[in-house]
């Protein structure tokens, strides 16, 4: 699905670069005194356990439990300054291998197997540190501040090399994976990495600051993720029934409603199974996401959706309606049917013992869709009721022979639908 540009860079760039933002104000602005740099502290690594596990997210936990270790351990090591400089290197070199370790591996749930692998290595690395970290054991740290390259190139930061290059690792792998993904914990932990690499540049209060904020962006995708669950459909992208309905308070007057249904949807799903059919709805809602004339598509349930146009009179969004409808006509759809593979699939359909499954090896549909529309007026003067009317246009599309737009309170002509393979 297309996002404009600034759509794309509000979402890139909310809450993470807010919340630094935040932090440097409060830091350099002689807000984060000792106490409230400690109160900070606390207070994000409660908020982000508690959401992580709110939501049985290892992710979220895990990244959270890393960049607190990280801010206790350097606040601890600069109270005994000789083990200030090893623990540093140590955990400048950590802290990114860290999380792009625990992003790799994904969601493992918060069972005592994954809970106790996850807190078990980090125990280990805390012991790493802790004992590599004392003054007789100096001389086996050198290796954490080794310099490849000219000292001089890297003047301009305390970070040493080895973890400067775990860091720039780290960035090109969470990019990556923020790219793909495009959610909110994939975003989040890139922008904890800007945060520990912050605090990892300066020193003292700084440092802990920085770190706590990342602990906190961490928590504040929880709260995205809890929000994306609740009005987002997360096979189609668009947003869900509750959207749908929170939209609807917001409308006044001069607005229109589509409801759209896929036509022969079941039979569609009983020929070629589930996922060629999530397939379908995918694509659907793709072409969707894109109608014109300020309409904002919504999964409405199963293979129904809604549109809402809502500053324009039904003459208006007909015209978008009918140039979504013919763009849906006319895409080609490729799909494999259940002979793809030997493999037994309870999705797939089979016929007697011996014979070969329903369907064809390969076919192209042509997926269509049906759609009923209303707009506000002196009969229809609630949301529910314009949804209803048009709910009541959509079946009058059916019946008149599908892929086609009906009006409600209009007799429209009858125009003859494209039938696709399998039904």
């Amino acid at each position: 699905m297309s996002s404009s540009p600034a759509k794309v860079f509000v979402s890139f760039a909310v809450p993470g670069a807010v919340l630094l933002a935040a932090a440097a104000l409060v830091r350099w602005g002689g807000l984060a005194t000792p106490v409230v740099a400690e109160y900070y502290s606390w207070a994000s690594v409660i908020a982000g356990i508690g959401l992580a596990s709110r939501f049985r997210s290892s992710r979220v936990l895990f990244a959270v439990t890393v960049l607190w270790m990280a801010e206790r351990t350097l606040l601890l090591a600069g109270n005994v300054d000789p083990m200030a400089s090893a623990a540093f290197h140590l955990i400048a070199l950590l802290v990114p291998l860290n999380l792009i370790f625990f992003e790799l591996i994904g969601e493992s749930g918060l069972g005592v197997t994954a809970l106790g692998s996850g807190f078990g290595i980090l125990t280990i690395e805390a012991a790493f540190v802790g004992v590599l970290s004392r003054m007789e054991n100096a001389e086996f740290t050198t290796w954490a501040a080794r310099a490849w390259l000219p000292a001089d190139w890297f003047a301009w930061t305390r970070i040493p090399q080895p973890a400067l290059l775990a860091i720039a690792v780290a960035f090109a792998v969470l990019a990556t994976r923020m790219v793909l993904e495009r959610k909110p914990v994939e975003s989040a932990t890139w922008w904890a990495l800007v945060a520990a690499a912050v605090g990892l540049h300066h020193t003292g209060r700084t440092t802990g600051v920085f770190l706590s904020t990342g602990v906190v962006i961490m928590a504040v995708a929880m709260v995205e993720t809890g929000y994306r669950l609740a009005y987002h459909d997360e096979l189609t992208g668009l947003p869900g029934r509750r959207a749908f309905n929170h939209a609807l308070m917001s409308l006044n007057a001069r607005f229109s409603i589509a409801m759209v249904d896929v036509d022969f949807f079941k039979q569609f799903n009983d020929t070629y199974g589930h996922d060629t059919g999530d397939q379908v709805l995918r694509m659907v809602a793709a072409r969707l996401a894109r109608v014109g004339g300020g309409g904002k598509a919504y999964r409405y349930g199963g293979e129904e959706f809604a549109i809402v146009f809502p500053h324009a009179e039904a003459d208006d969004a007909e015209e978008h309606l009918e140039t979504l409808r013919e763009t849906i006509e006319h895409t080609g759809f490729n799909v494999r049917g259940p002979e793809r593979s030997d493999r037994r699939r309870p999705e797939r359909r089979y016929a007697a013992p011996g014979r070969k499954p329903v369907g064809k090896q390969t076919d192209i549909a042509s997926v269509t869709v049906s759609m009923g529309l209303a707009q506000y007026n002196a009969r229809l003067w609630s949301p529910d009721m314009v949804v209803e009317a048009a709910d009541r246009a959509l079946y009058a599309a059916k019946n008149n022979g599908r892929n086609r737009v009906e009006i409600a309170g209009r007799k429209s002509a009858r125009r003859p639908a494209a039938i696709f393979a399998g039904d």
